[in-house]
């Protein structure tokens, strides 16, 4: 462990547990690094909430109207290299990585930002700026709504739902 720095160890010691030895299976009550309840924690402004979405179980929704070009809420996380989350989320389709543009590492998103859902028809965009991932108003967006932005994913699947 001595040799693990930064993120990397912090990445580490979330996922470590202890399994019961007689069945083999997690304790309850032990936070998952891909449990959405464990991402859960609020980071970004109060109008902004977790709620219930059309496009996936959850998503992150506004409670006061934001203008176009509004810097709303930054994705934060952890950053980890690409092998890194390889071997993290290996065994879990469903994960909360936002790839940075060095192309080796990405982030692996906690609080609020990490529950806006991909949509072809967006009304935020994602924008890294000096090293910062940034969600801003792509358009008006009204109290209410649920913000979105196309996650631009291509792994070579064009069936893909988040191709757009």
């Amino acid at each position: 462990m001595a040799a693990c720095q930064g993120f990397a160890a912090a990445a580490i010691l979330v996922i470590r547990i202890t399994l019961n030895p007689r069945t083999h299976l997690m304790p309850h009550n032990t936070p998952r690094k891909f449990d959405r309840n464990a991402r859960r924690k609020h980071t970004g402004p109060a109008h902004l909430i977790i709620g219930n979405s059309k496009i996936d179980s959850e998503g992150c929704h506004t409670t006061a109207p934001i203008k176009k070009g509004t810097y709303i809420v930054e994705y934060t996380g952890p950053r980890i290299t690409i092998k890194q989350a390889d071997k993290l989320y290996d065994d879990h389709p469903q994960t909360y990585l936002f790839g940075l543009s060095d192309g080796k590492h990405v982030i692996d998103g906690e609080g609020v930002a990490a529950f806006i859902n991909h949509s072809c028809d967006a009304n935020c965009e994602a924008d890294e700026i000096k090293g910062r991932v940034w969600i801003i108003a792509a358009r008006d967006i009204a109290a209410g709504e649920e913000l979105t932005y196309d996650y631009n994913l291509y792994d070579g699947d064009r069936d893909d739902p988040s191709l757009c």
